[in-house]
Formats: structure tokens, C-alpha cells, sequence
């Protein structure tokens, strides 16, 4: 008996309607012969053929006898005399006698089996036990998982069609991009094989007969391919506001590989600027929140000296250019992101001025010597310098300026120390004796107080002073 004599088919004739053909499934082998009595032959088709059966929607062996047809050569079989049959070939008119006597349809739901991820090309295969239907496919119900059992992550996959136009065993489709980017944003999740299970609520596709596919346990990858594409700067902000520098790249990263050291702001894209000044410190974050950036955007909080380098410098406050160096960051895959040279320098997307004026944060008062120093929480012009008057500088005895004695300066001069965010304020020899002429102010720290208005300094933007009132 050789089964790959055997055809199956649509029709029982060769005259096919113009536009209706449809090619007709050769058994590629079989097993489990059985021979139940003389003339009555079993044999278990090979799930491949099985398979192509329920493929082809036109064929309809899965579903109807009056459109599944048999044909076969005079190799399928021989009689115990050697003779071989009768071979069953197409004719012109419509034979009835030939199809199929009985179906056993199918009942049995399909199974997942198996699947691939390619998380550099946004692709996963999934593989299921026999054929399933492609139109049906919904990936919403595919939920990955960080670990077999007690995860610290899932993600739960917000679409997903498939592309396929051929239904078979597997459905391949594109993950999307922001299924791609939730993922990502987990940090532990999909990151390699040992970190990706799927778990298939039921239904996600159906076979031929209706059947929907069973909910699979959860299920270690396959084949695993990773990330291997580095990631790029997509934006870069100036917050002088908040004295941060906003790296915003197209897809997320982590902080731990972020290189301060890395980033240099530029006064122009050429390899010979005008200015330049590359960070020596600072504290990384990412953006807020992290939901709307999803990883993708982290700010870098200038150190004291950065500051006071890059806000002196109006052309690296104004509209600077970013270089990066080879690695200044990379993704959740380690893929480094590559350098942006000063010849060709990232352009500023989007500066945001300060808009809040500088403020006293501490001081200290020598009243042996009369110099009181006052540290502001940024950079100050001390040339505007003016302790004078109701919105001048006051020093008062308790925190409460209408409950304490209080005494408002009326001179002194003033030295900017060299880190821009303290001046040096030498009293006059009249406004020393005359606080001390108070016993209750200046005697010691308990009743040692300021409140300092908005005309007693400005920043670089001009903006005045934000009033404190009663800093001990």
C-alpha cells in the first residue's frame, strides 16, 4: 500500500468552473496500517497532510463529503495476485460515487505549543497543534510573564493581528510598537529566554470546525532573538528652571547606564565651537511620570559647578547643540547608544527659561567681624545686591517678624564668592552697633533670623528674590 498514490480534491471531474480551482492535497506518507478484514484497509494520515486538509478552506473534507473527492494511481495498492487497482482518475461529468462516504468532524480544540520571539524585529510565532485560523487570531489574549511561576512582571498584549493569508499551524504577526514599548518599560520582561513565558487565554484563534484554542499554561520561549539595535536620541531639553538636561530617546533605558560624563553642551555643531562644557557630575532620573515616557526620558540635575559653568555662558543657556559620547546610555538590552560628534550635534528641541527668582536657603552672621554670608539655592548676581528698604534684608530676633525685634539694614557691601550661589555681606559699623544695641537679636543662633525680600538680589535672569520670612 503506498499512500502518496493518493489525491484529494474539490471536485470529481477535470472541467473546473473558470476562477474555482484549487489545487488538489497529495498524501505525503501515512502510518498505523491496519488491514480490518479483507478488503477494508486502515492507515492514520500524517499530521502535515491533516493539516493541509483543514488549510484549504475550499477543500472541503473538513466539513462536507459532496466537496471532498478521492483519486489515486494504479501504485496505491495491489491484490494478492500482484495485480495493482484500478486506478480512480477525473472524468468529464460529475461522478457522485466517488466522494467521501463519511466525516468525523472535528471536536477536539487546539492546543499552543510552542512560540518565537523576536524582540529586534517586534515578530512572534506561535505554533499550535494543528491548523488554526489566521482571520481569527486576537492577541489580546497573550499575557508574557518575567518567570514560570512568582513573576515580578507581565504585560498583557493591547493588540495584534495577524498578517497571515494562509492559515496553517502557525500565526506570525507584528507585535506593535507600543506593546514593544510597554514591554520594554517593565526592565525585567522579554529581556532574554530565561525571562519570557507565555501564558494564551482561550480563544485567542479557531481551528476549521470552530473549535476555539484551549488556554494554554504558561509556556517557556522557544527561540528567543533579543534586541541587538542601539538605541537613539530622539530630543534634548534645557530645564533652567529646574537645572536639568532632558535626554529623551526612542525607546527606554536604564539608569544605571547613563554617563554623566558622556554629554557635552555646545555652542554650535561644528568640531571647533565657540564654547563648550562637558558635565562632571550630576544626579539622573527619569522623567515624570514614568507611565506618559515609559522609561524613554531622563533628566540629568546639574551639579553646583556644571551650573555655574553652563548659566554664565550664555551661548550653553541660550540655544546649545548636544554631543554624546559612545555609550552614554543604552536600553534595556545593553545596546549602547552611538555618539553624536560636534560636527554634527543634536540641536536643542525645547528650552525652558528659569522662571523662578533665587532664594536664601541659609546664612551665618560674625559678629566680631560684621560679615554675614548668605547661600541661595542659584546662581546669584551679586551686583544687584540691595539690603535696603521694606523689601530689603531684615534681621529680626524670632521667626515671626510682627511678634520679634526686628532691625532692616540700611547699608553694607557685598563680595560674590566664587561659586556664584553665596555672597559675602560686610555690615556697616552703624548697622552692627545698632543691632547690638538689641540685646534680643543676634546673641546666639535661637534668636537669629532673616527675612529677606524680593529687592534684595536677582539671578541672572533678573527675576528678584522670592520672599523668606523668618529663616533661622
Amino acid at each position: 500500500f503506498d499512500p502518496t498514490s493518493i489525491r484529494i480534491q474539490k471536485w470529481s471531474y477535470n472541467n473546473y468552473p473558470p476562477g474555482d480551482f484549487f489545487s488538489p492535497i497529495i498524501l505525503t506518507g501515512g502510518f498505523n496500517f491496519l488491514q480490518l478484514n479483507d478488503t477494508t484497509l486502515q492507515f492514520t494520515l500524517t499530521a502535515y497532510d491533516m493539516n493541509r486538509i483543514k488549510q484549504q478552506g475550499q477543500i472541503l473534507c473538513y466539513q462536507t463529503k459532496e466537496a471532498c473527492y478521492i483519486r489515486f494511481n494504479a501504485t496505491m495498492v495491489k491484490d494478492m495476485a500482484g495485480n495493482p487497482i484500478m486506478p480512480l482518475v477525473d472524468s468529464m461529468v460529475s461522478t457522485p460515487l466517488d466522494y467521501v462516504n463519511q466525516i468525523v468532524l472535528d471536536t477536539r480544540a487546539p492546543i499552543l505549543v510552542s512560540f518565537l520571539l523576536d524582540m529586534d524585529k517586534a515578530l512572534m510565532d506561535l505554533t499550535f497543534n494543528e491548523t488554526v485560523l489566521a482571520k481569527y487570531f486576537d492577541g489580546r489574549k497573550i499575557t508574557f510573564y518575567n518567570a514560570a511561576v512568582n513573576e515580578t512582571a507581565s504585560y498583557s498584549l493591547q493588540s495584534g493581528q495577524s498578517n497571515a493569508i494562509i492559515d496553517w499551524t502557525n500565526i506570525l504577526f507584528n507585535v506593535s510598537q507600543a506593546d514593544i514599548l510597554l514591554i520594554k518599560y517593565m526592565l525585567t520582561l522579554d529581556v532574554s529566554a530565561n525571562s519570557t513565558y507565555v501564558q494564551t487565554g482561550i480563544g485567542v484563534s479557531q481551528d476549521r470546525y470552530g473549535n476555539d484554542v484551549l488556554a494554554s499554561p504558561r509556556i517557556q520561549v522557544g527561540v528567543f532573538y533579543p534586541d541587538v539595535t542601539p538605541p537613539v536620541l530622539t530630543a534634548f531639553k534645557l530645564d533652567l528652571t529646574n537645572k536639568l538636561i532632558i535626554l529623551i530617546a526612542n525607546e527606554p533605558i536604564t539608569l544605571p547606564s547613563v554617563v554623566v560624563t558622556g554629554i557635552t553642551l555646545l555652542s554650535g555643531n561644528t568640531s571647533n565651537p565657540f564654547s563648550n562644557h562637558t558635565l562632571l557630575n550630576g544626579t539622573v532620573s527619569y522623567c515624570s511620570p514614568e507611565l506618559t515616557y515609559l522609561r524613554t526620558c531622563v533628566q540629568i540635575r546639574f551639579s553646583p559647578s556644571d551650573q555655574l559653568s553652563i548659566q554664565l555662558n550664555q551661548n550653553l543657556s541660550k540655544m546649545p547643540f548636544l554631543s554624546i559620547a559612545n555609550g552614554t546610555f543604552a536600553d534595556v538590552f545593553n545596546n549602547k547608544v552611538l555618539g553624536i560628534p560636534w560636527n554634527g550635534a543634536f540641536p536643542l528641541t525645547m528650552l525652558l527659561p528659569d522662571t523662578i527668582g533665587p532664594q536664601v536657603t541659609s546664612f551665618t552672621i560674625d559678629m566680631n567681624t560684621g560679615l554675614m554670608e548668605m547661600t541661595f539655592d542659584d546662581i546669584v548676581d551679586s551686583s544687584t545686591f540691595n539690603p535696603t528698604g521694606s523689601q530689603g534684608l531684615t534681621l529680626q530676633g524670632g521667626a515671626n517678624l510682627a511678634t520679634s525685634l526686628a532691625y532692616t539694614l540700611t547699608s553694607g557691601t557685598k563680595t560674590a564668592s566664587p561659586s556664584g550661589f553665596t555672597i559675602e555681606v560686610n555690615l556697616s559699623i552703624a548697622d552692627l552697633n545698632a543691632i547690638k544695641a538689641r540685646p534680643g537679636i543676634a546673641t546666639s543662633g535661637n534668636n537669629s533670623y532673616i527675612t529677606a525680600g524680593v529687592s534684595t538680589i536677582q539671578d541672572l535672569q533678573r527675576l528678584g528674590h522670592i520672599i523668606v520670612s523668618g529663616l533661622q
